[in-house]
């Protein structure tokens, strides 16, 4: 059976069922609108969950890529962390090796300076027998001139026993080889030197005695000793003569200097200084046998024969 009932519009009530039909269409339009509206609400959430879904898919591969990158970056610092521990171990053995090298150079400067204590030790030795040995050769050059001095008096002694003449003073006219004497008062047996080459040059360089080279009738005059240098000069009044081998050997190369080939046939003398002559002549007054002997500081030593004494 219908609810509805069919239309005429010539009965009596139409109207009303009409309203109330047009109301229940109304209510099925507003069903079917809030149906609607449902759905449509449904669409929409179904659209954009894909959206969120693919979102935190993106974020995922973010991570994942940054994952990687820190896995990357470990790996880095892992090889870097490597990489120091083998620099720190070649570094350990570098310090090692040079701690060895330094005990080792350490170890060898103690023997160098064991080495330079000894070698001081040694040198100081060397120092004081050199000391000794200058000492000794002074001593032994001191005897040698000695010597060569008494060589020279008992050469000339053997040739006045052999001559058997007596001395004559020595004029600067009639100059012959022959040790210092006096030029008047000397009698046989008596002889006059230098009691050493050393006293020799002291008195030259005191001025007592003044020292002279003949050649020929030409005169030079020994003017410095240091180094040895002659002028020529006039013949002195007299002076005494000595013999060649008693003469400082800068002398004689002095004067080869001075006067080319002179030296070999030179005549060597000396003139003394009037303190030294009164001294002479006092010891000439009464000894007659003897060496007498002219020492540096001017003294006269009168020879051992002589009974008085010298003032």
């Amino acid at each position: 059976m219908s609810v509805f009932t069919p239309y005429g519009p010539n009965r009596r009530g139409d109207t009303g069922e009409l309203e109330a039909l047009q109301t229940d269409v109304m209510r099925f339009l507003a069903i079917i609108a809030l149906c609607l509206a449902a759905i449509f609400s449904l669409v929409q959430s179904a659209a954009v969950a894909p959206a969120s879904t693919t979102l935190a898919l993106v974020d995922r591969d973010s991570l994942t890529q940054q994952i990687d990158e820190l896995l990357q970056r470990k790996r880095q610092l892992v090889q870097e962390v490597a990489d120091l521990q083998q620099r720190l171990q070649l570094t350990q053995k570098g310090t090692e090796q040079a701690t060895a090298a330094l005990r080792n150079t350490d170890r060898s400067l103690e023997r160098l300076r064991r080495q330079l204590a000894a070698l001081q030790d040694e040198l100081a030795q060397s120092g004081r027998r050199l000391q000794r040995t200058r000492a000794e050769t002074a001593t032994q050059r001191r005897t040698l001139s000695a010597l060569q001095q008494q060589v020279t008096t008992e050469a000339y002694r053997l040739r006045q026993i052999e001559q058997q003449i007596p001395a004559p003073a020595v004029e600067n006219t009639a100059p012959r080889p022959a040790p210092a004497r006096s030029n008047d008062n000397t009698s046989r047996g008596l002889t006059l030197g230098f009691a050493s080459v050393d006293a020799l040059r002291r008195l030259i360089g005191s001025g007592e005695v003044v020292f002279y080279a003949r050649s020929g009738n030409s005169f030079w005059r020994l003017q410095k000793l240091a180094p040895p240098s002659y002028g020529k000069v006039k013949a002195p009044r007299a002076y005494y003569e000595m013999l060649g081998v008693t003469i400082p050997p800068e002398f004689i190369a002095a004067f080869k200097q001075t006067v080319a080939g002179g030296a070999n046939r030179a005549n060597w003398g000396v003139t003394l200084s009037p303190a030294i002559r009164r001294q002479l002549e006092r010891i000439l007054a009464q000894a007659r046998d003897g060496e007498i002997l002219i020492h540096a500081d001017g003294s006269v030593e009168p020879p051992p024969s002589a009974t008085f004494q010298r003032n």
